[in-house]
């Protein structure tokens, strides 16, 4: 940034303050907002539908996730 610019009239300690605040607003926005459910459950789809083209049938878990437990209901493609 340009030495001059508005930004750097504010200490070291009061950006990283904004900053910090920013990304906390960020993924408390994006969390409202179901960005990482619509995430995986997009990735699923596409991995699914890929082992189906295949002939391989995957169960897909994401770590943050509990296995799923047999005979809950199937997933529609």
């Amino acid at each position: 940034m340009d030495d001059n610019g508005w930004w750097n009239r504010f200490s070291q300690k009061d950006q990283e303050a904004a900053v910090n605040g920013m990304h906390a607003q960020a993924r408390a926005e994006a969390l409202e907002m179901r960005v990482c459910e619509e995430a995986k459950e997009s990735l699923r789809h596409q991995f699914l539908e890929l082992a189906r083209k295949t002939g391989q049938e995957w169960e897909i878990t994401f770590r943050d996730e509990h296995p799923l437990v047999t005979g809950q209901a199937d997933r529609k493609l």
